[in-house]
């Protein structure tokens, strides 16, 4: 897991309108904002249009879920964990940014105690 990566997504994520978040198009997701991140963009996670036509994260030669679990070295299970739609399934409404950088920082904390107690 890399962490200094996902703390930079859930350090702007909070700062976005709660209306700007869309689980339904790569685009408007939070991995779509955060490849608008100079900084997150710099460090090589893009959005390139796929082979559908539609938007997809784009990191070191993989495309959508692939990209996302190897640009914040994350497991399949972990990715979707934090940034898939059904990851909120249990909220009474719609996921907004705050929640995603919640599950983001509850996720960095569960890496930190798993690595203490090595």
């Amino acid at each position: 897991m890399n962490r200094i990566r996902l703390r930079k997504v859930a350090y702007f994520l909070p700062f976005m309108s709660e209306k700007t978040l869309d689980f339904r198009a790569w685009a408007y997701s939070p991995i779509g904002w955060a490849c608008r991140q100079p900084e997150i963009e710099r460090l090589g996670l893009t959005l390139e249009t796929g082979r559908d036509g539609t938007l997809q994260p784009h990191f070191e030669g993989e495309h959508g879920w692939p990209a996302v679990e190897r640009f914040f070295d994350l497991t399949p299970e972990e990715a979707l964990g934090i940034f898939d739609a059904n990851a909120y399934w249990d909220l009474p409404r719609d996921p907004v940014p705050e929640d995603v950088a919640q599950k983001i920082r509850e996720a960095i904390a569960a890496e930190n105690a798993r690595r203490v107690d090595v």
